[in-house]
């Protein structure tokens, strides 16, 4: 329905209700949201995106696949903690503004 009523395409309208959509479908997995979003069709990368950064912020890295995630983070080379760190420094800056 998401598909055939919201829409899946590049629009901001249809991309992000159609993320909030499967947020609400998945009841917060990350997982399942990523799942979900990345098959769907259309701009399926960032709906996916949008939905698994959701409930990724509303569940907490412990409902992530470790294996997954481990995997991510090896093929594309990255550290999460020092890019943690390095948000928080932006954050930190911006308050001085």
């Amino acid at each position: 329905m998401l598909y055939d009523y919201i829409g899946v395409d590049m629009l901001v309208a249809e991309s992000v209700a159609t993320a909030f959509g499967i947020v609400r479908l998945a009841g917060g997995d990350p997982m399942k949201a990523c799942t979900l979003g990345a098959n769907i069709g259309g701009d399926s990368d960032t709906i996916a995106a949008i939905a698994g950064a959701i409930c990724g912020a509303w569940k907490g890295i412990g409902h992530i696949d470790t294996h997954l995630l481990d995997v991510v983070l090896e093929v594309n080379k990255l550290d999460l903690a020092l890019e943690a760190q390095r948000l928080v420094g932006i954050v930190g800056k911006n308050e001085l503004l």
